[in-house]
C-alpha cells in the first residue's frame, strides 16, 4: 500500500495526533520527508473498511504534479480545516520547524493539550 511508504522511510520525520472525526477515532500523521524535501500528511481512519484513510497526499490530486509532496503545510491546514479536524497548533508549528530545518529521523506524539512526547 502507498501509504505504508511513510511509516518505512528513513530519514523522515512524523508528527501523530489521535483525535476523532464524525464519531470515530482517527490518527492524524504529518511530517517532512527530508529525501524527497516535501510535507506530507495522512489520515487514518481504522473504522474506514474501504482502505483505511481519510486522506493521504499520494492520493491527492492537487499535488500530484509534485509527487503527492508539498512545500508548505499549508495545503494540508487547508484539508484539516475542510474536514473539521483540529489538531494542536504546536503540531503544526514543528512540522513546520522541522521543514524550515530540514531535520530527519524523528517522531513526535502530540497529546490535546499540544505537547509533544
Amino acid at each position: 500500500m502507498k501509504q505504508q511508504r511513510h511509516r518505512r522511510a528513513l530519514n523522515h520525520v512524523a508528527t501523530f495526533f489521535k483525535t476523532t472525526h464524525k464519531g470515530d477515532a482517527i490518527t492524524v500523521m504529518m511530517g517532512w520527508d527530508k529525501p524527497l524535501q516535501g510535507f506530507f500528511m495522512v489520515i487514518e481512519d481504522k473504522t474506514n473498511k474501504e482502505d483505511g484513510f481519510i486522506y493521504s497526499n499520494l492520493e491527492d490530486p492537487e499535488l500530484a504534479q509534485a509527487g503527492g509532496f508539498a512545500q508548505t503545510i499549508e495545503p494540508f491546514v487547508n484539508k484539516l480545516d475542510e474536514l473539521g479536524i483540529d489538531v494542536p497548533i504546536e503540531m503544526l508549528e514543528g512540522v513546520e520547524m522541522d521543514g524550515i530545518f530540514n531535520v530527519g529521523n524523528k517522531q513526535a506524539h502530540y497529546g490535546i493539550t499540544g505537547q509533544a512526547s
